[in-house]
């Protein structure tokens, strides 16, 4: 209206038919745009631009020209939006149409929010997730050197045994202090080396 968007809001009044409408115009000027980027956390950069034959203009809000730049110049406008350079950093930017009269200029809303500031929410939960990684793997290496230490010592004492029987050396290994499989194993094998060292002396 007069060249200015307004958001026109219409009640009907029932009686209990409909007998009346309810007409209420606000304009769309920077003071309601304030409000509602306070009422519902929109970004700083909301704006309204109107469609002219020479190209999109501000028509209310912090939007600057260079934004505008990013509209096509007629047809639809994208509905998905877009990463765009400003002022040397990428910014997100839409540009979504608002119903209008027929006949009359096209009105788009414009909001631009820089990209690292809306990532700068989601720094902290990246620093837990990358803190809960970080000791999740120290965890695991830990407890894999444990494993493997509990392994790989008995397996080593097991293997001097069997290069002492191979030298002559028939003393009993100590008595392993495990039941599980690889106590099994030096139980088994400190039964060969009896009856190895049985055999050797019946022999002789």
């Amino acid at each position: 209206m007069d060249g200015r968007p307004v958001w026109l809001v219409v009640v009907p009044v029932l009686a209990p038919v409909p007998i009346a409408f309810v007409a209420a115009a606000l304009p769309l000027n920077d003071e309601l745009l304030a409000r509602l980027r306070s009422l519902v956390g929109l970004p700083r950069a909301t704006g309204l631009a109107i469609g002219t034959a020479q190209g999109w203009r501000v028509a209310a809000g912090p939007v600057t020209p260079g934004l505008l730049a990013n509209l096509p110049s007629g047809g639809a406008l994208p509905a998905a939006p877009s990463l765009v350079l400003q002022d040397g950093r990428e910014t997100i930017f839409l540009a979504s149409p608002l119903p209008t009269r027929a006949g009359g200029p096209p009105v788009a809303t414009i909001m631009a929010f820089p990209l690292a500031e809306a990532l700068r929410r989601y720094w902290r939960l990246i620093l837990v997730v990358l803190l809960g990684l970080t000791f999740g793997l120290a965890a695991a290496i830990a407890g894999a050197w444990l494993i493997a230490r509990g392994v790989a010592r008995p397996l080593e004492v097991l293997a001097r045994h069997t290069r002492r029987i191979a030298a002559g050396d028939y003393a009993a290994p100590p008595e392993p202090q495990r039941h599980d499989e690889i106590g099994e194993l030096g139980t088994a094998l400190a039964g060969m080396t009896a009856a190895i060292a049985e055999r050797e002396a019946h022999i002789r």
